[in-house]
């Protein structure tokens, strides 16, 4: 909770590259 509120762009950053690993993220963009 603590990183959520502390930096929230640096965890969908995170979230981003995860999503870029997987197919589904590549289709989505």
């Amino acid at each position: 909770a603590e990183l959520l509120g502390c930096d929230p762009i640096r965890l969908v950053r995170s979230v981003d590259l995860a999503t870029e690993d997987l197919p589904i993220g590549r289709q989505t963009g």
